[in-house]
């Protein structure tokens, strides 16, 4: 391989490696510690604890790889509407943003889904993966 293929390579494997630090990520960490803490004494071993790290990239890859694949979909025919769309999605983000930091939440009033909990901690983490997904 020359250079130029081995920076083609390391290039996009440095960007996502750093992309663990991006502020989305960060507040999602000691979630992520509390949880293996909490699951610490219903799993014995460092290999069950790698087991539980194991399945929450697997949850993320799942939902990433069909977020990607929606979005290679629909990326065609929406390519022109997205020129619009994303000005208009930030300035509703930042509105609700200043919103919620007024301590007015929009949403209050909404009715609550119930989600089902998963006992198993090797299922939790898959789920916990599932979620994660689509903010990494």
């Amino acid at each position: 391989m020359n250079l130029g293929a081995i920076l083609d390579v390391l290039g996009p494997f440095g960007a996502g490696v750093l992309s663990a630090a991006s502020p989305c990520l960060l507040p999602l960490y000691p979630a992520f510690i509390a949880y293996l803490g909490s699951n610490a004494k219903s799993l014995e071993g460092r290999r069950a604890t790698g087991l539980l790290g194991l399945l929450v990239l697997a949850g993320v890859l799942t939902t990433m790889t069909a977020v990607g694949v929606v979005l290679a979909i629909i990326a065609v025919p929406t390519s022109r509407l997205l020129a619009y769309a994303t000005p208009v999605i930030d300035g509703l983000l930042i509105v609700l943003g200043v919103l919620l930091l007024a301590g007015r939440n929009p949403f209050e009033r909404l009715p609550g889904m119930r989600v089902p909990v998963v006992a198993n901690p090797f299922r939790q983490a898959y789920v916990y993966g599932l979620m994660l997904g689509p903010i990494a």
